[in-house]
């Protein structure tokens, strides 16, 4: 089960957060409309319609959280590189949209994807 289930955070229904476990996602929009694609252990995200890239693989903690490392980053002055982790935790998920924070050195924030396939 879930943490978040477990503590009552599902707002009303339950997390379908497998729907995270693989497929093609969009966060961002207009001209920084970024996608990620998750298969397997794999995680790549295209920014800039593939001109950069940043490559991670994924560990799940458990169904509703994970720590992405970053192998490969080719975004101009990004401010993390490989080596550095970034844990998502799931808070929500409405059809097609899935609602998370993410943390990597002790900065977090949070998002939101779109699954688009």
């Amino acid at each position: 089960i879930c943490l978040f289930t477990f503590l009552g955070f599902t707002n009303g229904g339950d997390k379908n957060c497998a729907l995270l476990h693989g497929g093609t996602f969009t966060y961002g929009s207009g001209e920084d409309l970024v996608t990620v694609e998750i298969k397997g252990e794999d995680h790549i995200e295209n920014h800039k319609g593939g001109k950069y890239f940043i490559k991670s693989k994924i560990k799940w903690v458990n169904d509703c959280e994970y720590n992405m490392t970053m192998t490969e980053v080719t975004i101009p002055n990004f401010p993390y590189k490989p080596g550095d982790v970034m844990n998502v935790v799931i808070n929500k998920v409405e059809k097609n949209e899935i609602f998370y924070t993410s943390t990597v050195n002790g900065k977090n924030w949070p998002g939101k994807f779109t699954k688009v396939k």
